[in-house]
């Protein structure tokens, strides 16, 4: 009986997912994540640069690089449609 009693978990997974779309929703609609996307495009871009030209930085191959950063931007695009 004791082990059923705790199952809390499910329901709390539940309720970060509903939590976090409410956040971002209003976010959205106050219009401060089109501010967000700058300097996040920023920092991506400067990191982006900096691991290509860096050899002892360069974890990943330049192409995955290049996909990674497309990657980004499509999603950013679409998500501010």
């Amino acid at each position: 009986m004791a082990a059923a009693e705790n199952k809390p978990a499910r329901r709390a997974t539940v309720g970060w997912i509903v939590v976090t779309s409410q956040e971002l929703s209003a976010l959205w609609r106050g219009g401060k994540i089109p501010a967000l996307f700058v300097p996040f495009s920023i920092v991506l871009s400067f990191m982006s640069y900096l691991l290509a030209t860096n050899k002892e930085l360069s974890l990943t191959p330049p192409k995955e690089m290049v996909f990674s950063s497309c990657r980004s931007l499509l999603r950013s695009v679409f998500l501010s449609a």
